[in-house]
């Protein structure tokens, strides 16, 4: 909470964001480079809380596709 005091009473309202805007992004990164930035972000483009299920899908729709774009036939994944 925060108040303000003043001699008079005056109508003025101050708001304040009590959380502010966030990002969540994941990238992989290895001797050869970098894979990502990937934004855990809903349809409207806000951030989401990464679970399990956000976590899969992102594994699914975006980091295969990138390694089947790269020459990874030999590489372990853990």
């Amino acid at each position: 909470d925060c108040s303000m005091w003043d001699s008079e009473n005056l109508p003025v309202i101050v708001e304040k964001q009590m959380h502010p805007q966030r990002v969540t992004v994941w990238c992989g990164f290895w001797a050869e480079g970098i894979i990502g930035s990937f934004f855990f972000e809903n349809a409207a483009g806000q951030a989401i809380t990464v679970n399990g299920a956000h976590y899969h899908d992102m594994i699914i729709q975006f980091f295969v596709p990138k390694l089947q774009d790269m020459d990874v036939d030999d590489m372990w994944f853990q």
